[in-house]
């Protein structure tokens, strides 16, 4: 096919094929769009993520685009169809960038199938629109895509049973409040422990919060603890106190703050929707077979948009060629 568009034929004769095969590899380029992805058309603005390409590729129509403009005094001028052939390689460019990006997140998730109360978590897509070059009638819009954000699936995992007294799960949208180096962080359950001043703290020390603002303390004269749906904490000496649990009006405006805590600038609220299990955890929602599906679709998908830059490539090159011997 290659062969046939840049055979040697007169000089308008191989403008025309040319122009063409760029229009066309264009046109299939822009519509590379990854598989289940949501779209948000917006006109005007470049890519959000400036792509990197393959330095010989740069070269290439770096070296193409200064041949033509100087043969353009002799009748020849191919420039805006090597733009069209440099457009087909930056939005296959646009394409491996997310699907990178979509794939780390991916092998996230499934290294995280084990960690208590992790949520799985999506990128979000969407077209970026880019207007083409005044007099380009044959593509009047380039189809970039791009990454615009993260979706983190809030679905409840499910709940294992460890009968240790101080492992605690949240049922339903809330969270236990932690006092940290930073200030107040979120968290949905998790093993914790006393440490030496009797204080229930997170794996890394840092002390849970009760519903007086005050970490919750438990002196050595109460044993078998026992924490109750509402958060009450009581032992062999009586109530001890109770966990302070919150909620948001927006809880994907949360965002990670290391070792399975939460920050946000959400005003928390008390709640009494949820309740608390002792001894027990919340795994991970992630589910493999869907994530290990995902790591498939993502693994074509970006071998398509590597073919496509190749051919791109390739037909670049044999442009060039072709010009120099109409050109001999």
């Amino acid at each position: 096919m290659l062969t046939a568009i840049l055979g040697r034929h007169s000089k308008s004769t191989v403008k025309d094929r040319l122009t063409a095969g760029m229009g066309a590899a264009d046109r299939l380029a822009s519509r590379q769009i990854l598989p289940h992805t949501p779209q948000r058309a917006r006109k005007n603005q470049p890519p959000a993520t400036q792509p990197s390409y393959n330095l010989l590729f740069y070269i290439s129509i770096f070296m193409a685009r200064a041949v033509l403009d100087t043969s353009a005094s002799k009748g020849v001028r191919f420039v805006s169809g090597l733009r069209r052939m440099s457009n087909s390689i930056l939005i296959g460019l646009s394409q491996q960038t997310v699907l990178r990006q979509h794939m780390d997140i991916v092998a996230n998730n499934l290294a995280n199938l084990g960690t208590t109360s992790y949520k799985a978590e999506t990128p979000l897509f969407e077209d970026y629109l880019l207007d083409a070059e005044k007099g380009d009638a044959d593509e009047a819009t380039l189809h970039f895509v791009r990454d615009y954000g993260i979706f983190r699936d809030l679905g409840q995992g499910k709940f294992q049973t460890t009968d240790r007294p101080l492992d605690i799960a949240v049922n339903g949208m809330g969270y236990l409040v932690v006092e940290t180096g930073a200030g107040e962080r979120y968290m949905r359950g998790g093993s914790f422990r006393l440490d030496a001043d009797g204080q229930i703290v997170t794996p890394g020390g840092d002390p849970l919060l009760g519903d007086n603002g005050r970490p919750v303390r438990v002196d050595g004269n109460n044993t078998d603890l026992t924490i109750a749906k509402d958060g009450t904490i009581s032992g062999g000496a009586g109530i001890v106190g109770r966990l302070q649990v919150v909620e948001f009006d927006n809880d994907h405006a949360l965002r990670k703050a290391g070792e399975g805590l939460y920050t946000t600038d959400e005003i928390p609220q008390p709640t009494d929707r949820v309740e608390l299990l002792q001894g027990m955890l919340e795994s991970s929602n992630v589910e493999p077979i869907i994530e290990m599906t995902k790591l498939i679709q993502i693994s074509r998908a970006y071998a398509s948009a590597s073919k496509l830059m190749e051919a791109s490539g390739d037909l670049t090159r044999r442009a060039v060629q072709t010009l120099g011997r109409t050109q001999g």
